[in-house]
């Protein structure tokens, strides 16, 4: 809390600014007091400390009591008016407060009354007024009217009292009456909670005593007879009067019948004109800062089921050790209020029970009434279910497989799982769901693999499910249509054409694939047209899959020479075969013999299959040099053990040929098997197999 001294130079400028030269803080202008506040003597502010026990007189006939308690000034009138009388009380008070006087915000007023009966001409028996006007930032003149009027034949209690409670610092006061029988002065003004009379403080001095002016009418010829006793007087002059700012009601006027029309006075403007009890207090200015309110912005909660939405709401006050009231206004659910000091938290509890939007109002209040009021809006959404898109219909042939996507997304935002879900019915085939993208997030993409395995032709239904996580799960179904299978045969590739001469070995590649993906098996059909010689095949990659290389091997020993097809045909795994075929043309033998001919075409060493392969019980072998050089051919067995030397020796360039009748290097004959023959001819060698077929 904010603390200001009254005296500050900052009132000066204030106060100055708005009297000006003529208009009077009280009436005559020649009571102009000498300057902001404190304008008279300072009373200490130690004795006005403690609550007072006021009494109902008689003895005693009433008075100003003034006290500070709570932070609060306390200013209370007592009047007793025994008999036909009429008594009154007068007071003006120059404060401090952080915002115009409001009644019950920081301006408090106990027993203010109003009575009139027009019947019985007894118009004021009560009636009591109060009002403010501004001189500055923060500065207000704050007056009050107390009044009884007790008629003999009415049977009414003849008390009267007005109490005033000020949350700001009271710094000047100006305090009247109009008589009680008696004059009226400091000795009826009574100060904290010990009611010490104002006359009994040594630091009090009357600023304006025993003045002599016209106004004093009650005080008679004789001004000190009572000199804090005053009239009232009506001014078409407003600034001049405590009714410039509207607070009396015109209609506010009751004729009593009386000689003097008591009632009038509340009609149109008005001046107290007289002298009074003056006194200032040296209390320090708390500026009472409001607390502040911290609630979550408006916000949506997106619930799996029905669940707590919980929030805090704390209250602060930027006043030290200033008591608080925290306090649902409205909304559903819990909110215990409380009360206690800065920082004040609590918890909202609400369990929501279908989709909405509620509105929440939570207030703070100080000690000073100073409050706070903040609204949240807090929508509920509970959780939907992934949106899943499939496409509606996709075709397979049966033992084929069909790969098509999905996509799904949450519309709360929640994370998708990975896994899908998918099931077939009627069940068959073999079927998986793998993410693509977005994992870890609310939406993605989904491959489908359905392959369609021992599935009748016909409709099946495919659903794929996706959970986000709260566990809601969103599906899609695709209709798959299974048609019966189009086997298409392998492409078979061999060379167009190729040639030689009578006694040799051709050899060379044919290659296929499989347009359906289906498995090539790996024994191949070579035949020659017209039939002569041998032929051989054997695949050399691709074993297992749906393509491959075979190496084709033609033995033209015993053909003519002529030409001749050689067809190659590979067959699947579902039967379908696929072929092409090679032109060879032969050659008739040249003057050289077939084992050892020269060639001017021989371009790199080579080793060739051996023929005819399976063998019984004499197989020939093959071989091209380049260069001349030294020529190893050796034959093993499936060990890798050595069987036999064929050749070691160093021989010409040139197509070299050689048999094996099937026995090892001490002429034994060997078991039937697979063989290998390895030829290292310079740097080149080569490792090919044959089987021995008896």
């Amino acid at each position: 809390m904010r603390k200001l001294k009254v005296s500050v130079a900052l009132m000066i400028i204030l106060v100055f600014g708005l009297l000006g030269t003529a208009l009077a803080f009280y009436y005559p202008p020649t009571h102009v007091p000498p300057g902001p506040p404190p304008n008279y003597t300072e009373i200490d502010t130690s004795h006005f400390l403690g609550v007072p026990y006021l009494p109902m007189p008689p003895p005693d006939s009433g008075g100003f009591y003034i006290w500070y308690d709570q932070g609060m000034w306390q200013i209370a009138n007592h009047i007793y008016s025994p008999g036909l009388s009429h008594e009154q009380f007068h007071a003006a008070i120059l404060v401090m407060l952080d915002q115009p006087p409001t009644l019950n915000v920081n301006v408090f007023i106990e027993e203010l009354e109003f009575w009139g009966d027009t019947t019985k001409s007894l118009c004021l028996k009560e009636n009591d007024r109060w009002g403010w006007k501004p001189w500055g930032e923060n500065l207000y003149e704050i007056w009050w009217d107390m009044t009884t009027r007790h008629g003999q034949e009415e049977d009414i209690d003849p008390n009267d009292l007005l109490k005033l409670s000020i949350v700001g610092c009271v710094a000047d006061l100006n305090l009247w009456s109009s008589g009680m029988g008696s004059p009226f002065g400091p000795h009826e003004v009574f100060l904290g909670g010990d009611k010490k009379p104002l006359s009994t403080v040594p630091e009090y001095s009357d600023y304006f005593p025993g003045i002599s002016d016209p106004y004093q009418s009650q005080a008679g010829s004789d001004p000190s007879n009572s000199s804090n006793i005053t009239i009232f007087t009506k001014y078409s002059d407003t600034l001049r009067t405590y009714n410039s700012s509207g607070l009396i009601d015109s209609t506010d006027s009751y004729t009593c019948g009386l000689s003097v029309d008591y009632g009038q006075r509340y009609a149109g403007t008005f001046a107290y004109e007289g002298n009074g009890i003056q006194f200032s207090t040296n209390a320090v200015y708390q500026v009472n800062d409001p607390p502040e309110l911290q609630v979550p912005d408006d916000t949506t909660y997106y619930l799996c089921t029905e669940d707590l939405v919980s929030f805090q709401v704390c209250a602060t006050d930027p006043d030290e050790n200033d008591t608080l009231v925290l306090e649902k206004v409205s909304g559903p659910g819990t909110f215990p209020a409380d009360t206690g000091t800065s920082p004040l938290c609590e918890n909202l509890l609400w369990y929501p029970s279908s989709e909405t939007t509620a509105e929440f109002i939570f207030k703070a209040i100080d000690k000073y009434g100073e409050t706070d009021e903040e609204t949240v809006m807090v929508t509920v959404d509970f959780s939907d279910p992934p949106v899943v898109v499939a496409p509606d219909t996709v075709l397979v042939q049966q033992e084929k497989t069909a790969e098509y996507n999905f996509t799904a997304s949450d519309p709360d935002d929640e994370k998708l799982e990975d896994d899908a879900g998918i099931t077939v019915d009627p069940d068959c085939g073999i079927y998986s769901a793998q993410r693509l993208s977005g994992s870890g997030t609310s939406s993605g993409e989904w491959k489908v693999s359905f392959e369609a395995t021992n599935c009748a032709v016909g409709y099946y239904t495919v659903e794929v499910e996706i959970e986000d996580s709260c566990g809601k799960a969103g599906v899609d179904t695709t209709i798959v249509g299974v048609q019966p299978r189009e086997n298409n045969a392998p492409i078979v590739t061999v060379p167009e054409n190729r040639s030689g001469i009578m006694g040799d070995t051709i050899t060379y590649n044919a290659e296929a694939y499989d347009p359906d993906g289906d498995l090539l098996l790996d024994n191949e059909n070579v035949t020659v047209i017209p039939d002569c010689g041998g032929v051989a095949g054997i695949r050399i990659s691709g074993g297992g899959t749906s393509s491959g290389v075979w190496e084709i091997t033609f033995y033209t020993l015993g053909c003519d020479s002529g030409n001749y097809k050689v067809a190659v045909e590979i067959e699947d795994a579902l039967g379908a075969t696929g072929s092409d075929t090679t032109y060879m043309s032969i050659g008739k033998k040249g003057p050289t013999d077939i084992s050892e001919r020269s060639s001017d075409k021989i371009t790199g060493f080579s080793l060739k299959q051996s023929y005819p392969n399976p063998f019984n019980p004499v197989c020939n072998i093959e071989y091209a040099l380049p260069t001349d050089c030294h020529v190893t051919l050796t034959v093993y067995n499936i060990l890798g053990q050595k069987v036999k030397i064929l050749v070691n020796e160093y021989q010409g360039s040139g197509h070299k040929s050689v048999q094996w009748d099937g026995k090892d290097d001490q002429g034994q004959d060997v078991s039937s098997g697979l063989y290998f023959y390895r030829i290292q001819a310079g740097d080149f060698f080569q490792l090919k197999r044959m089987v021995l077929l008896k």
